[in-house]
């Protein structure tokens, strides 16, 4: 190295003395450009020398200038600077790496701090074991040992025995899940993933999770990313890196714990369901008994003016009795569910059977009323005579019937007697209606009608039989079935002459035809 001469060695040692003179304000500047001042008017104060300096370099004399720049007059930069960080990288679904803090792999090592003669360094011992244990296969390891996927797994029946000595050939779990002599607490755990910027992140682990995520399938060891622990519960939280939404559990303690006590909290719900199903029965044969008041109320009606409330009465109850219907059947799955004595639905049946032939008389009723009321109602050509003659016949068939099972009871007896006789009333009106709508009463026939009754009718495709009985039809019902045959035997004249025509034609033409045969078969004729 070449020595320097006096005159620069002076030199350097003044430098030095005027740069720990600013030293305190030069502390101050993080990073600047030293190529960049700010733009102010006032000009640089230079440093006052007697003398130029020389500083002697190979031989070559060279003349400088120090100059002293103030701190205000340079704009600062700042950069981050970012501290080297090694990071494990593990492919995930789709292609996605994810990434661990290297620390977090890193072997446990127990060494003294001062490396020992002939030792190696502890960084050098971390690497080399991390190494070492990276190439150890846990599969191949299982394999060695004579276990498979199946074995580790418990089978269905197992499972549910609900005991913690479901695993097969396996002492408890419990031994398994002690964490007295675990090295590193959960939290301890957890930071080996906080880098030095205090960002967290998660811990590369190998879990035996399902491959269809489904509890009894055959499990796998996968790559997993711990993320976080919960002290009450004992349960890791994972994310599986071949489908990143599977949640894995420290499932091994939470499961015998819960396993401990499902039994207890089935037997406290079991018996709150009963005590439940218990007052539903209770509440069930409350509602029978108000039940059976109103069916027996029915007895005491028989007004047949009030055909209309009472059905609706009936209407009303009747629909009760099928929600009762129903949930007797459910209150009865129940008794078996709980191993009770079956439940007994007498009472409610005895109901149904005393409210049904009140239901059918009143129901008939009503029908009744409201078919005369559609068939005078509507216009003649809506009405539907054929389904009208059904009708009439199951509501006479029904009201029949209720005059036999009411035999002891004739107050409700007459109200089947009063509607028969309705009924009865209501057939003429039905047969005029059926004798207008012949096919072959035309509109002159509807002229004849008023001509010969008298009456002021006018015909319309609207007009209905409400409208004919307001004129007086109900007086003539005599003369509109006369005319309605009379109408049929004009059709049926009409008929025979054409058909007879028709006949007359074909055999003048089978008589041409016969003629000019015969002609054409005779030798006589040239």
């Amino acid at each position: 190295m070449a020595r320097r001469s006096r005159p620069s060695t002076a030199i350097f040692k003044k430098a030095t003395l005027l740069q720990k003179a600013d030293s305190a304000e030069i502390r101050r500047t993080n990073i600047y450009s030293s190529s960049i001042l700010k733009a102010r008017a006032e000009s640089i104060e230079r440093l006052n020398i007697e003398e130029p300096r020389t500083c002697q370099q190979s031989g070559a004399s060279a003349l400088y200038t120090e100059l002293k720049v103030k701190n205000e007059q340079l704009t600062p930069h700042s950069h981050v600077i970012e501290t080297a960080q090694k990071w494990l990288n593990l492919e995930g679904k789709n292609n996605r790496m994810h990434k661990f803090p290297l620390k977090t792999i890193l072997p446990e090592v127990q060494m003294t701090r001062v490396v020992l003669k002939k030792h190696l360094p502890r960084d050098v011992e971390v690497e080399r074991r991390r190494k070492q244990y990276a190439k150890i296969n846990l599969e191949a390891e299982f394999e060695k040992a004579g276990l498979t996927a199946s074995e580790l797994m418990p089978t269905e029946e197992q499972y549910y025995i609900l005991s913690e000595n479901a695993f097969e050939h396996f002492l408890p779990l419990s031994f398994f899940d002690d964490s007295n002599y675990d090295t590193h607490s959960s939290t301890a755990w957890l930071k080996l993933g906080q880098i030095e910027s205090g960002e967290f992140y998660p811990l590369p682990a190998k879990a035996f999770l399902p491959v269809n995520q489904r509890l009894m399938e055959v499990n796998n060891w996968q790559f997993a990313a711990i993320q976080s622990y919960d002290d009450d519960t004992g349960k890791w939280t994972a994310i599986n890196l071949s489908d990143e939404h599977w949640e894995a559990v420290a499932w091994p303690r939470t499961i015998i714990e819960r396993l401990s006590t499902l039994r207890e909290e089935q037997k406290v719900d079991i018996e709150d369901f009963k005590r439940l199903h218990l007052s539903e029965c209770i509440g069930f044969e409350e509602r029978l008994e108000s039940l059976n008041d109103e069916v027996q109320a029915f007895s005491l009606m028989f007004i047949p003016e009030k055909v209309l409330e009472t059905a609706n009465d009936i209407k009303k109850t009747w629909r009760t009795i099928k929600d009762l219907e129903k949930l007797g059947e459910t209150l009865s799955y129940r008794q078996e569910l709980f191993e009770l004595e079956p439940l007994s639905l007498d009472f409610l049946n005895s109901i149904i059977e005393s409210c049904t032939p009140y239901k059918n008389l009143w129901y008939s009723c009503l029908d009744l009323v409201k078919l005369e009321e559609a068939t005078i109602g509507n216009p003649l050509a809506n009405v539907e005579v054929d389904e009208v003659w059904k009708s009439l016949e199951t509501i006479k068939e029904s009201l029949e019937k209720s005059l036999i099972v009411f035999e002891e009871k004739p107050e409700i007896q007459d109200v089947a007697t009063y509607f028969l006789a309705q009924w009865d009333m209501f057939i003429p009106k039905v047969r005029a209606i059926e004798d207008m709508k012949n096919e072959n009463w035309l509109f002159l026939h509807w002229q004849e009608l008023a001509n010969r009754s008298g009456l002021d009718i006018k015909y319309s495709l609207a007009m209905n039989f409400q409208y004919l009985m307001r004129k007086g039809i109900m007086d003539h019902l005599d003369l509109v079935h006369e005319i309605s045959v009379k109408a049929v035997d004009e059709a049926d004249a009409i008929r025979l002459a054409m058909e007879e025509e028709e006949r007359r034609k074909e055999e003048e033409q089978q008589a041409l035809i016969l003629r000019k045969a015969m002609r054409k078969c005779r030798t006589d004729i040239l």
